[in-house]
Protein backbone atom coordinates (compact mmCIF):
# COMPACT_ATOMS: atom_id res chain seq x y z
CA UNK A 1 0.00 0.00 0.00
CA UNK A 2 1.73 3.82 -1.40
CA UNK A 3 1.29 5.79 1.81
CA UNK A 4 0.87 9.29 1.10
CA UNK A 5 4.51 10.29 2.06
CA UNK A 6 5.69 7.61 -0.18
CA UNK A 7 3.42 9.61 -3.15
CA UNK A 8 5.28 13.09 -2.00
CA UNK A 9 8.44 11.29 -2.26
CA UNK A 10 7.61 9.13 -5.84
CA UNK A 11 6.16 12.38 -7.34
CA UNK A 12 9.15 14.89 -6.16
CA UNK A 13 11.61 12.51 -7.65
CA UNK A 14 9.59 12.50 -10.69
CA UNK A 15 10.03 16.08 -11.29
CA UNK A 16 13.49 15.88 -12.34
CA UNK A 17 12.54 13.50 -15.07
CA UNK A 18 13.89 13.94 -18.68
CA UNK A 19 10.13 13.77 -20.41
CA UNK A 20 8.21 17.13 -19.67
CA UNK A 21 5.27 15.24 -19.44
CA UNK A 22 6.12 12.97 -16.81
CA UNK A 23 7.13 16.46 -14.54
CA UNK A 24 3.98 18.09 -15.47
CA UNK A 25 2.46 15.03 -13.66
CA UNK A 26 4.42 15.26 -11.05
CA UNK A 27 3.96 18.82 -10.19
CA UNK A 28 0.21 17.79 -10.40
CA UNK A 29 0.21 15.49 -8.50
CA UNK A 30 2.22 17.54 -5.66
CA UNK A 31 -0.84 20.39 -5.81
CA UNK A 32 -3.35 17.31 -5.26
CA UNK A 33 -1.27 16.67 -1.87
CA UNK A 34 -0.53 19.66 -0.31
CA UNK A 35 2.29 18.72 1.24
CA UNK A 36 4.68 21.56 1.82
CA UNK A 37 7.86 19.06 1.38
CA UNK A 38 7.19 19.76 -2.01
CA UNK A 39 7.55 23.67 -2.11
CA UNK A 40 11.10 23.67 -2.72
CA UNK A 41 11.37 21.04 -5.10
CA UNK A 42 8.23 22.76 -7.51
CA UNK A 43 10.08 25.67 -7.27
CA UNK A 44 12.80 24.63 -8.97
CA UNK A 45 10.15 24.14 -12.02
CA UNK A 46 9.36 27.41 -11.87
CA UNK A 47 12.71 27.95 -14.58
CA UNK A 48 11.63 24.85 -16.37
CA UNK A 49 12.11 24.64 -19.84
CA UNK A 50 8.81 23.88 -20.95
CA UNK A 51 5.81 26.10 -20.33
CA UNK A 52 3.27 22.74 -19.09
CA UNK A 53 5.65 21.86 -16.46
CA UNK A 54 6.18 25.96 -15.42
CA UNK A 55 2.19 26.08 -15.15
CA UNK A 56 1.89 22.61 -13.63
CA UNK A 57 4.52 24.06 -10.58
CA UNK A 58 2.10 27.46 -10.62
CA UNK A 59 -0.95 25.35 -9.86
CA UNK A 60 0.80 23.59 -7.52
CA UNK A 61 2.13 25.97 -5.34
CA UNK A 62 -1.08 27.50 -5.42
CA UNK A 63 -3.03 24.94 -3.90
CA UNK A 64 -0.22 24.29 -1.52
CA UNK A 65 -1.14 27.94 -0.20
CA UNK A 66 0.32 29.55 3.02
CA UNK A 67 3.16 27.13 3.77
CA UNK A 68 4.96 28.00 0.33
CA UNK A 69 4.58 32.07 1.28
CA UNK A 70 8.05 32.22 2.84
CA UNK A 71 10.10 30.54 -0.27
CA UNK A 72 7.69 32.65 -3.07
CA UNK A 73 8.96 35.97 -1.17
CA UNK A 74 12.50 34.81 -1.31
CA UNK A 75 11.81 34.13 -4.79
CA UNK A 76 10.09 38.05 -5.21
CA UNK A 77 14.00 38.95 -5.69
CA UNK A 78 14.64 36.11 -8.08
CA UNK A 79 16.98 37.75 -10.57
CA UNK A 80 15.15 35.92 -13.46
CA UNK A 81 11.88 37.75 -14.67
CA UNK A 82 9.78 34.73 -15.20
CA UNK A 83 10.78 33.50 -11.58
CA UNK A 84 9.53 37.05 -10.46
CA UNK A 85 6.26 37.23 -12.12
CA UNK A 86 5.28 33.64 -11.17
CA UNK A 87 6.23 34.28 -7.61
CA UNK A 88 4.23 37.48 -7.21
CA UNK A 89 1.49 36.06 -9.35
CA UNK A 90 1.31 32.97 -7.25
CA UNK A 91 1.55 35.05 -3.57
CA UNK A 92 -1.50 37.26 -5.54
CA UNK A 93 -3.23 33.93 -5.15
CA UNK A 94 -2.72 32.92 -1.95
CA UNK A 95 -3.14 36.70 -0.04
CA UNK A 96 -1.19 36.18 2.73
CA UNK A 97 -0.13 39.34 4.90
CA UNK A 98 3.55 38.38 5.27
CA UNK A 99 4.58 39.08 1.80
CA UNK A 100 3.18 42.51 2.03
CA UNK A 101 6.52 43.77 2.98
CA UNK A 102 8.31 42.24 -0.46
CA UNK A 103 5.22 43.03 -2.56
CA UNK A 104 5.08 46.91 -1.75
CA UNK A 105 8.80 46.34 -2.95
CA UNK A 106 7.51 44.71 -5.92
CA UNK A 107 5.21 48.38 -7.07
CA UNK A 108 8.96 49.81 -7.72
CA UNK A 109 9.97 46.71 -10.08
CA UNK A 110 10.98 47.85 -14.00
CA UNK A 111 8.93 44.36 -14.79
CA UNK A 112 5.41 45.68 -15.23
CA UNK A 113 3.54 42.33 -14.99
CA UNK A 114 5.58 42.17 -11.36
CA UNK A 115 3.97 45.71 -10.81
CA UNK A 116 0.70 44.68 -11.71
CA UNK A 117 0.64 41.20 -10.06
CA UNK A 118 2.12 43.07 -6.49
CA UNK A 119 -0.67 45.49 -6.35
CA UNK A 120 -3.32 42.63 -6.97
CA UNK A 121 -1.89 40.77 -4.00
CA UNK A 122 -2.10 43.88 -1.94
CA UNK A 123 -5.77 44.21 -2.59
CA UNK A 124 -6.55 40.92 -2.17
CA UNK A 125 -4.80 40.96 1.18
CA UNK A 126 -6.28 44.04 2.09
CA UNK A 127 -2.59 45.54 3.13
CA UNK A 128 -3.96 49.47 4.28
CA UNK A 129 -0.42 50.30 4.09
CA UNK A 130 0.05 49.89 0.68
CA UNK A 131 -2.38 52.94 0.02
CA UNK A 132 0.42 55.44 -0.66
CA UNK A 133 2.85 53.54 -2.26
CA UNK A 134 0.06 52.48 -4.84
CA UNK A 135 -1.14 56.07 -5.51
CA UNK A 136 1.30 57.14 -7.78
CA UNK A 137 1.17 53.82 -10.09
CA UNK A 138 -2.27 55.54 -10.73
CA UNK A 139 0.52 57.03 -13.81
CA UNK A 140 2.21 54.20 -14.78
CA UNK A 141 2.90 53.73 -17.78
CA UNK A 142 1.04 50.65 -18.79
CA UNK A 143 -2.72 50.37 -18.77
CA UNK A 144 -2.51 47.01 -17.53
CA UNK A 145 -0.96 48.19 -14.46
CA UNK A 146 -2.80 51.43 -13.59
CA UNK A 147 -5.96 48.99 -14.02
CA UNK A 148 -4.92 46.64 -11.27
CA UNK A 149 -3.91 49.85 -9.09
CA UNK A 150 -7.49 51.13 -9.44
CA UNK A 151 -8.87 47.62 -8.35
CA UNK A 152 -6.37 47.14 -6.02
CA UNK A 153 -7.55 50.90 -4.18
CA UNK A 154 -10.62 49.73 -4.65
CA UNK A 155 -10.33 46.57 -2.70
CA UNK A 156 -8.96 48.53 0.13
CA UNK A 157 -12.22 50.62 0.45
CA UNK A 158 -12.17 53.28 3.30
CA UNK A 159 -8.37 53.20 4.18
CA UNK A 160 -7.90 54.17 0.15
CA UNK A 161 -11.13 56.76 0.04
CA UNK A 162 -9.43 60.32 1.09
CA UNK A 163 -6.83 59.67 -0.95
CA UNK A 164 -8.48 58.74 -4.13
CA UNK A 165 -10.89 61.74 -3.56
CA UNK A 166 -8.43 64.08 -2.98
CA UNK A 167 -6.46 62.47 -6.64
CA UNK A 168 -9.67 63.73 -8.11
CA UNK A 169 -8.36 66.92 -8.59
CA UNK A 170 -4.74 65.86 -9.97
CA UNK A 171 -3.79 67.65 -12.72
CA UNK A 172 -3.09 64.60 -15.00
CA UNK A 173 -6.48 63.30 -16.18
CA UNK A 174 -5.85 59.45 -15.96
CA UNK A 175 -5.08 60.12 -12.47
CA UNK A 176 -8.72 61.67 -11.89
CA UNK A 177 -10.34 59.16 -14.34
CA UNK A 178 -8.53 55.90 -12.68
CA UNK A 179 -9.81 57.23 -9.35
CA UNK A 180 -13.06 57.98 -10.30
CA UNK A 181 -13.20 54.40 -11.77
CA UNK A 182 -11.93 53.26 -8.06
CA UNK A 183 -14.46 55.23 -6.21
CA UNK A 184 -17.57 53.86 -8.48
CA UNK A 185 -15.97 50.60 -7.76
CA UNK A 186 -15.81 51.15 -4.19
CA UNK A 187 -18.96 52.00 -3.80
CA UNK A 188 -18.00 55.32 -1.12
CA UNK A 189 -21.84 57.55 -0.63
CA UNK A 190 -18.72 59.75 0.83
CA UNK A 191 -17.81 60.14 -2.85
CA UNK A 192 -21.19 61.06 -4.52
CA UNK A 193 -20.73 65.07 -3.85
CA UNK A 194 -17.04 65.18 -5.29
CA UNK A 195 -18.31 63.41 -7.97
CA UNK A 196 -20.74 65.15 -8.89
CA UNK A 197 -18.27 68.35 -8.82
CA UNK A 198 -15.90 66.62 -11.01
CA UNK A 199 -18.95 65.60 -13.48
CA UNK A 200 -20.01 69.22 -14.17
CA UNK A 201 -16.36 70.82 -13.96
CA UNK A 202 -14.25 68.53 -15.21
CA UNK A 203 -12.47 69.55 -18.28
CA UNK A 204 -11.95 66.21 -19.61
CA UNK A 205 -15.09 64.56 -21.30
CA UNK A 206 -13.69 60.84 -20.77
CA UNK A 207 -13.66 61.72 -16.92
CA UNK A 208 -17.11 63.22 -16.41
CA UNK A 209 -18.42 60.16 -18.55
CA UNK A 210 -16.66 57.89 -15.71
CA UNK A 211 -18.22 60.25 -13.21
CA UNK A 212 -21.94 59.16 -14.49
CA UNK A 213 -20.66 55.39 -14.71
CA UNK A 214 -19.07 55.12 -10.98
CA UNK A 215 -22.76 57.59 -9.27
CA UNK A 216 -24.75 54.62 -10.61
CA UNK A 217 -22.81 52.10 -9.33
CA UNK A 218 -22.24 53.89 -6.28
CA UNK A 219 -26.38 54.22 -6.42
CA UNK A 220 -27.25 56.92 -4.13
CA UNK A 221 -30.41 59.07 -5.01
CA UNK A 222 -29.10 62.10 -4.47
CA UNK A 223 -27.14 61.77 -7.77
CA UNK A 224 -30.54 61.16 -9.69
CA UNK A 225 -31.29 65.09 -10.26
CA UNK A 226 -27.97 65.81 -11.64
CA UNK A 227 -27.56 62.83 -13.72
CA UNK A 228 -30.81 63.97 -15.40
CA UNK A 229 -29.35 67.72 -16.35
CA UNK A 230 -26.90 65.97 -18.09
CA UNK A 231 -28.87 63.69 -20.48
CA UNK A 232 -29.39 66.58 -22.85
CA UNK A 233 -25.76 67.21 -22.91
CA UNK A 234 -24.39 66.58 -26.51
CA UNK A 235 -20.80 64.68 -25.06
Amino acid sequence: MVTMADAVAENIAALRDEDWAIREEAATSLGLLRDDRAVEPLLVLLRDADRAVRQAAIGALTLIGEPAVPALTACVLHPEAGVQEAAVGILAHIGDHRSVPVLLQSLKSQNWIVRSQAAKALGRIGAAEAVPVLLPLLQDKVKAVRVEVGLALAQLGPAALSELVEALKHSEWLVRLHAVESLGKMKAPEAVEPLLYLLFNDPDAAVREDAVRALGEIGDARATEFLLKVIDEPD
